[in-house]
C-alpha cells in the first residue's frame, strides 16, 4: 500500500519502514455453498364476463372479454375472444 488518501507514504515514513509491508496486512477470503428448488402446480377456475362485438350475417357472435386475477401476489390477464352460436 503505497498511497493512502493521496498521500505517497513511501514520503512521510521514516528509512527503513516499508509502506508495502510493514504497516497493514490485508487478506480476504470467500466460501459459498447453496442450492435451490422451486416447484409450482396451478389451478385456476373462473367465471369471464365477455360482450357481443358483432353479429355476424349468419346468426353467430363475436365475444371478447378480459379479466385480471391476483395470484400468489402476481397480476395476472386472462383474455378470451371468439366466435359463439347464438
Amino acid at each position: 500500500m503505497p498511497a493512502l488518501m493521496g498521500y505517497d507514504l513511501r514520503k512521510l515514513l521514516p528509512d527503513g519502514v516499508s509502506a508495502a509491508t510493514d504497516l497493514v496486512d490485508l487478506s480476504s477470503g470467500h466460501d459459498y455453498s447453496g442450492t435451490g428448488g422451486i416447484a409450482r402446480n396451478e389451478a385456476i377456475n373462473l367465471r369471464l364476463a365477455a360482450v357481443v362485438i358483432q353479429v355476424l350475417p349468419n346468426g353467430n357472435l363475436v365475444v371478447a372479454g378480459r379479466q385480471e386475477i391476483r395470484v400468489n401476489y402476481e397480476l395476472r390477464e386472462m383474455h378470451v375472444s371468439g366466435v359463439i352460436r347464438s
